[in-house]
C-alpha cells in the first residue's frame, strides 16, 4: 500500500517516531492506531500483539491500513519493504561501505587481523564477520576465508 494513499493522519499528540498517542478512558497512554483498530473491531488486542501499518505511515489511524501482528511480524514486514536501515544508514554503524571494501581488500591481501581491527576501530570478531561476508553483505569487496598462521613446533 502506498504511503499516504487514503491515510487518516492523527492530528493530536505524537511520539518522536510519528506514531499518534491517545489517553484512554482509564488514563493510560496508548497508541492512537491501536485505539482506532480496537474501536473498529470492537475488541481489545490480544496480549503479545501490536498494531502494524500496511501503509508505512506512522501517524495513520485508518483501520483499513492497520492489522494486529506480533513484534516479529512487524519487523519481518519492515525488512520485506526495505524500511530497516542497513550498513552506514544505521545509527550505530562504525564503518561506511567504502571502508568495508577497503578492509576486505586489505584482509584478502594478507594484512594482520588485529592490526586491521585496530585501524578501523572495530573488534576482531566483528572484522571476522565482515571479511567472511556474515555482516555488511551488501557492501561488496572480496569475501575471504583465511586460516590463521600457526607456528611450527621445533623438532
Amino acid at each position: 500500500m502506498k504511503k499516504g494513499a487514503g491515510c487518516w493522519e492523527w492530528q493530536a499528540a505524537r511520539r518522536p517516531t510519528g506514531h499518534g498517542i491517545f489517553v484512554g478512558p482509564d488514563r493510560k497512554v496508548i497508541s492512537a492506531a491501536r485505539f482506532a483498530l480496537e474501536l473498529h473491531l470492537g475488541q481489545v488486542i490480544p496480549s503479545g500483539m501490536e498494531t502494524c501499518h500496511r501503509c508505512d505511515n506512522p501517524p495513520c489511524v485508518n483501520p483499513r491500513h492497520l492489522y494486529f501482528g506480533t513484534r516479529q511480524n512487524n519487523v519481518d514486514d519492515a525488512w520485506a519493504r526495505g524500511l530497516m536501515p542497513v550498513g552506514s544508514d544505521r545509527s550505530s554503524a562504525k564503518l561506511t561501505e567504502d571502508q568495508v571494501v577497503l578492509l576486505r581488500q586489505a584482509y584478502a591481501l594478507g594484512a594482520e587481523t588485529k592490526g586491521l581491527a585496530s585501524e578501523f576501530g572495530i573488534a576482531v570478531p566483528t572484522l571476522r564477520h565482515i571479511v567472511l561476508g556474515l555482516k555488511w553483505k551488501h557492501a561488496g569487496g572480496p569475501i575471504t576465508r583465511r586460516r590463521p598462521k600457526r607456528a611450527r613446533k621445533a623438532a
